[in-house]
């Protein structure tokens, strides 16, 4: 699967270049959503997705990370790269820094002084980490703070979001 959205990431690239046009412009040709050329693309421009694709013994490395995480993968610095690949979950090394250099910031431009703090827990039942808010746990992780809030209080019958359990603390 990973190798067919580099694959198609290739082609859409030069089809990007024939028809001298924007990545939504692709859209509209392809009839792919806009998400999906973006998330094809990004795979197919970075150079470690191709090497890991390359060489059999570390391409499986890649098979836990659907395609937003992917996409993810290629915004991290090489070793945070290669500790989301040994773990198998992204991870951000720089994580606590974003954390605790942004949350101010954050706070002030989303006001999470009334927020619920919440800890996101992996399937073995381990607590990865704990946020201030629903937010903040969004903005970290990128799993949207509604479902985040729907799982903590056990709405809509739906036991995780982003692959992971949550309770407010």
């Amino acid at each position: 699967m990973i190798k067919q959205w580099y694959l198609q990431g290739q082609e859409l690239q030069q089809l990007q270049i024939e028809q001298q046009c924007s990545q939504n412009a692709l859209t509209g040709l392809t009839n792919i959503s806009k998400a999906s050329v973006y998330n094809y693309i990004s795979i197919s421009k970075d150079p470690r997705i191709l090497e890991l694709l390359k060489s059999d013994h570390r391409g499986g490395q890649l098979n836990p990370f659907n395609q937003k995480q992917l996409v993810k993968l290629t915004k991290l610095a090489d070793y945070e790269f290669e500790e989301s690949l040994e773990a198998g979950i992204i991870i951000s090394v720089s994580k606590e820094e974003v954390v605790t250099d942004t949350a101010i910031s954050f706070a002030i431009n989303k006001g999470t002084e009334s927020k619920k703090a919440v800890i996101q827990i992996n399937s073995n039942g381990e607590e990865i980490a704990r946020y201030p808010s629903a937010s903040m746990a969004q903005f970290i992780t990128g799993v949207d703070r509604m479902s985040i809030g729907k799982i903590c209080r056990g709405e809509d019958g739906r036991s995780n979001a982003g692959g992971c359990r949550w309770k407010f603390t």
